[in-house]
């Protein structure tokens, strides 16, 4: 570099130099935004391998639902149509007074409904499905954890028995325990 600096060469050097890295920039620029659209177009192909794998599966839901009447005749819903996959939690959320309830009494074809199932009861019985409406509510903040984390969290027995559960709540603090977010 002392000889760079003894000829006088320093300035025409140096503007060489950064001649050089703005080339080097614009050519890795190239480069770069290549790189970019195969990790665009690997991720899409990836997912169009997905949503296609899912549209080719059998379909595999357990509860439907269509249009529901009251006994009367009347119309409760119109133009509903609800799949709800075996095996899944499935979480109904919406203000007090939303009618929460009135689906789900929908979904089991009972308006007015008898007195619902104790959830205890429901995991006695096994059966493959548990339509649960709002019974978190009135616990404890400790007791409602401890019924979350063993009945319907990921290792809760309604999870281990592969139970498909539709859960009424008003409170949306379960969402992200329940592993649908």
């Amino acid at each position: 570099m002392k000889e760079v600096k003894l000829l006088g060469q320093t300035d025409r050097w140096g503007k060489d130099i950064q001649a050089h890295r703005v080339e080097e920039l614009e050519l890795s620029k190239k480069a770069r935004i290549l790189s970019v659209y195969r990790l665009v177009i690997s991720v899409t192909l990836a997912c169009f391998a997905r949503i296609q794998e899912f549209l080719v599966e059998d379909d595999n839901s357990l509860v439907t639902a269509s249009n529901q009447t009251h006994k009367d005749g009347s119309l409760i819903t119109h133009g509903l149509d609800l799949k709800i996959q075996r095996s899944t939690l499935t979480m109904i959320i919406g203000r007090i007074g939303s009618g929460k309830s009135t689906l789900l009494k929908g979904l089991i074809g009972e308006l007015p409904t008898e007195t619902g199932c104790a959830l205890a009861r429901a995991i006695y019985s096994r059966r493959d499905v548990a339509i649960i409406d709002d019974m978190l509510s009135g616990l404890d903040r400790s007791t409602e954890e401890l019924v979350w984390n063993n009945v319907f969290g990921p290792r809760g027995i309604f999870r281990q028995y592969g139970v498909t559960v539709i859960l009424a709540t008003h409170t949306i603090l379960r969402v992200s325990s329940s592993g649908l977010d």
